[in-house]
């Protein structure tokens, strides 16, 4: 009934995978006339991989579509670089049904990127997607997979639409100075970033919030 009782996942935690840095870009484009959301988002990110664990691309999402035919149209996955070296990217995509309505009250379908990273000691990825979202579901959630040493996610919106963000972690963290390990920026209504500048364990992340002006 202690903090202890983490102390073996802890200890998983800190010798296994981790991200050097994880950044992220997302531009957020309602179209209100098609009800739906389009985000265009660009994701860096370096994994250590110090005892040569099997490695893999970490990535699923949702996303919104009438039929697997269009779930497929609505994901796009426009690059992909591993270690600088451009990846065909047509197998690595891959589409389920949810099966269970509890799982999601907006979406039917899944969005996986399934792709072995080798077991190399350091792996750098770059990607660009482009998906849509319900215009109806105005909150988006994201938790870091893997521990991360720095974390900086930039999330602007367009077309006259504003931002609100919280952020939080595994483990309480208060935000009180400027040099804080971590923050939220808001420099205007539709702009937000947040930034983690110490370990964020899984578990951590945040939540972006949609409004129209």
């Amino acid at each position: 009934d202690t903090i202890y009782r983490y102390e073996n996942k802890l200890l998983e935690l800190a010798t296994g995978l981790y991200y050097e840095y994880h950044n992220a870009k997302y531009m957020i484009y309602p179209r209100e006339s098609e009800g739906k959301i389009r985000i265009n988002a660009t994701l860096d990110y370096k994994i250590i991989n110090q005892f040569g664990e099997k490695n893999e691309i970490r990535f699923k999402t949702r996303t919104y579509a009438n039929d697997e035919e269009e779930a497929k149209k609505s994901f796009k996955l426009q690059e992909l670089k591993i270690n600088n070296q451009l990846i065909e990217t047509k197998e690595l995509v891959y589409i389920e049904k949810i099966e269970k309505q509890e799982e999601s009250n907006f979406y039917d379908y899944k969005v996986k990127i399934k792709k072995d990273l080798g077991k190399g000691k350091v792996t750098i990825v770059h990607m660009k997607y482009e998906y849509y979202l319900p215009i109806s579901d105005r909150m988006q959630n994201y938790k870091i997979t893997l521990p991360c040493l720095k974390m900086e996610h930039e999330i602007r919106m367009k077309e006259q639409w504003e931002l609100r963000g919280s952020a939080y972690t595994a483990f309480y963290i208060k935000q009180e100075s400027s040099d804080s390990k971590f923050k939220i920026e808001q420099s205007s209504p539709d702009l937000i970033r947040i930034k983690f500048n110490d370990w964020v364990f899984p578990g951590g992340g945040y939540s972006i919030y949609y409004d129209k002006k």
